[in-house]
């Protein structure tokens, strides 16, 4: 999407969702629902259009974290947990996006255990037990940040540009060796990670895939659900609707 301000129904507040690559502006509409304005690069951000407007976040970015809430917006945060029980971890670093997904899949697979990956700049999992608590989870870099490394940690490897395609075959050149180590390599990194997280649960649990990568890793897990585009704006609307419920 473009960058343009939103014209459409008055939004009775904006959603945002400030992640270190991307940032997602959303309209939540009188009728609750949530219609995605525009997706920008976060070193670009600009919240001017929307100074005078009421705003709920997620913001993983100290520097617009401060900002919003020096502006008094809402910002979803250990305090503002959607009524989700946080007491089997320490809630004191957990990052505002992972808390909004968890609150999201509180909300949407009630009862159940829920495991949310989101394949973003990093890769961040997500484990709720069905009974409203957050257990925990897993980080790990994600493709980017993997290319990133190895080229600014190293005189010679170059940094891959992004592709959908998983290698097959054995690494015949510098590139193609980066691809199969890469790519293929995540691969196994989540499974392994998932594997372990099934066993500490101890039972079946739904699992969740969204984030900007997840069109690569969703078709190599077939028990993985898409969770959508807006599924961590949709957290944020979450708690802010918990939170202004029971504020009255």
């Amino acid at each position: 999407m473009d960058n343009t301000v939103y014209s459409g129904v008055d939004a009775e507040w904006i959603l945002l969702n400030i992640g270190n690559t991307t940032t997602q502006i959303a309209a939540r509409l009188p009728d609750g629902r949530i219609e995605i304005i525009n997706e920008s690069a976060t070193e670009t951000l600009d919240l001017t259009p929307w100074r005078d407007c009421k705003l709920a976040a997620a913001s993983v970015v100290p520097f617009w974290t401060k900002q919003l809430a020096d502006g008094g917006a809402f910002l979803v945060n250990s305090a503002h947990s959607g009524g989700l029980d946080l007491s089997c971890m320490d809630s004191s670093t957990l990052g505002a996006d992972r808390l909004a997904n968890s609150i999201c899949a509180d909300r949407e697979f009630p009862g159940k255990a829920v495991v949310v990956c989101d394949f973003g700049t990093a890769i961040d999992i997500e484990v709720l037990d069905g009974g409203h608590r957050m257990l925990g989870g897993a980080i790990m870099p994600g493709r980017k940040l993997l290319r990133q490394s190895l080229n600014r940690g190293t005189a010679q490897l170059p940094e891959l540009p992004l592709s959908n395609t998983v290698p097959e075959k054995i690494g015949y050149n510098t590139v193609s060796a980066l691809a199969l180590g890469i790519d293929a390599g995540v691969i196994g990194s989540v499974r392994e990670v998932l594997k372990r997280i099934q066993h500490a649960l101890g039972a079946p649990a739904v699992y969740v895939g969204i984030g900007g990568d997840a069109e690569y890793f969703l078709p190599h897990f077939a028990e993985m659900k898409y969770g959508g585009k807006d599924f961590t704006l949709r957290g944020v609307a979450l708690s802010l609707e918990y939170e202004l419920k029971n504020a009255r």
